[in-house]
């Protein structure tokens, strides 16, 4: 131990035994002291601010008190007597929403729960699950879940309609997030009824996002996208909001191969949480737009924008957002042939979302990391990859990735000499991909159908096939899978003594 250190470690003891010795009203003044000069160099208090939960209870404005926040609120709570504790409460909410905005989820969610202790009706249920939101983006989903019961049974008892709406709308999100896809699509309509019954239209706005992602989810395109129309017309008047749906709608127009406009969309978003200093949904927005540039011929930005939304992901906590940005990040290696990079990033990503129980996002990495294990030629391995993805997918109702893992499925029992099997699961992915208006993979199974008919010789088959996959994916703009097939085309046909597809 160093000099500097011994005498910080002697001050510390010096310091609490002349606390302890001071009789206990006396403590109380020199807290209530210490109070007073804190908030007045802080520039006074704040307006008491309505309840959190309350109709007029949003996110408070930042104040140069928030950063002594905790502290004043421990020094209310020490100090005791009259009115401090409404001081107490006031500074544990301005500490746990100044928490919320620099991404300390583990204070947040430990300073929601003080505040919730202390409080009573609307804004204890509230706060619950503000102090589950916190909980949830930290991947801690297993603590989120008895906290929103919680406050969903405290909304029951005291017949708060708008507490309910809140709990559900919450509870819709957890169920969302762990893969129970029916779970959360009925806790969403619920709250959306009891939203729209007390005319809270931004929060019936985000609600219907929620809803649109999760009706995307199962291939209900037609339905996800007005629904998402709808959300952004009730958001129109809160930009930081609107810039959610306005992600998941870019996620859409991408699978139906609207790729101009689903990247005019992501910049947008991107421009409202930079202008909110929303870092943890710029992190996520970010994880998009590389996709976005992957797909179509742009892997040195692509790379270099995965890298930056891990980055933000790791710097403000968000772990199940960390565990995706991995598997995005494998995703990009292994297309560039970096398997050595890829498996671990594949591996610890899979960690992650077991970690904090998202199986739905499982299943979406583990078809995605079988992909590399049938490219590295580990034939078994890959197959049960494949197989435990597409049961979670099933499992799930996640029509649109069971498409594309059977689809990429299909290619493996190729190679392994079940060409029965192959040709039966291409047939059952273009399908679903038809379903679900899955446009790029629709695209991506057709052309590599067509290269499997023609290695059986069924040459008219396979032009047919080859022809109209290669024009929905010239049309959508998916230039480098368009090069890496028609390789592959060209290569058949020469071996087959016929003229390219082209």
């Amino acid at each position: 131990m160093n000099s500097e250190t011994a005498y910080l470690f002697r001050h510390a003891i010096v310091r609490d035994a002349a606390y302890q010795l001071q009789l206990p009203g006396v403590r109380a003044r020199l807290h209530g002291l210490a109070f007073a000069a804190i908030e007045e160099l802080a520039g006074g208090r704040r307006p008491a601010p309505a309840p959190v939960g309350s109709g007029e209870g949003g996110r408070l404005a930042p104040h140069p008190s928030d950063a002594f926040a905790e502290e004043l609120a421990e020094h209310a709570a020490n100090a005791g007597g009259e009115g401090m504790l409404a001081a107490q409460r006031q500074y544990l909410r301005r500490a746990a929403e100044a928490a919320d905005r620099r991404s300390r989820n583990d204070a947040a969610e430990r300073l929601w729960r003080r505040l919730a202790e202390l409080s009573t009706g609307t804004e204890k249920g509230a706060s619950l699950c503000r102090g589950a939101a916190a909980a949830r983006v930290a991947g801690r989903t297993r603590i989120a879940e008895p906290m929103i019961l919680e406050a969903l049974a405290l909304a029951r008892a005291t017949r708060d309609h708008a507490l309910e709406a809140v709990a559900r709308s919450s509870l819709g999100n957890l169920f969302a997030e762990t893969g129970r896809t029916r779970e959360a699509i009925h806790a969403a309509r619920r709250a959306l009824v009891m939203q729209r019954k007390s005319a809270d239209l931004l929060a019936a706005g985000a609600t219907l996002g929620n809803l649109a992602t999760l009706f995307q989810g199962v291939g209900r395109v037609r339905d996800a996208e007005r629904l998402f129309e709808e959300s952004l017309e009730l958001l129109k008047s809160d930009p930081e909001r609107r810039a959610f749906p306005l992600l998941n709608l870019a996620g859409l127009y991408k699978q139906t191969g609207r790729l101009r406009e689903a990247e005019s969309l992501l910049d947008e978003a991107l421009a409202l949480h930079r202008r909110h200093g929303n870092r943890r949904r710029e992190g996520i927005v970010l994880a998009s737009l590389a996709n976005l540039y992957g797909e179509t011929g742009r892997p040195e930005l692509a790379e270099r924008v995965y890298r930056e939304s891990l980055s933000i992901h790791r710097e403000t906590g968000s772990r199940r957002s960390e565990g995706v940005a991995l598997a995005n990040l494998a995703g990009h290696l292994r297309e560039t042939r970096r398997y050595a990079e890829a498996e671990p990033a594949y591996e610890q990503g899979l960690a992650i979302l077991r970690e904090v129980g998202d199986r739905r996002q499982e299943g979406m990495v583990l078809a995605n990391f079988a992909n590399l294990l049938q490219e590295s030629l580990r034939l078994p391995e890959a197959r049960a990859a494949y197989e435990k993805a597409l049961a979670i997918h099933r499992e799930l109702g996640n029509r649109p990735f069971e498409g594309i893992t059977l689809g990429n499925m299909a290619g493996l029992l190729h190679d392994t000499g079940r060409d029965v099997e192959a040709e039966e699961a291409y047939l059952q992915a273009i399908s679903i991909h038809r379903d679900v208006g899955s446009r790029r993979f629709e695209g991506v199974h057709l052309v590599e159908y067509g290269v499997f008919l023609l290695k059986r010789g069924r040459v008219p088959e396979a032009r047919a096939n080859w022809i109209e996959g290669s024009a929905i994916l010239k049309s959508i703009g998916d230039t480098t899978t368009l090069e890496e097939e028609t390789g592959a085309m060209r290569e058949e046909c020469a071996r087959a003594g016929i003229s390219a597809f082209e």
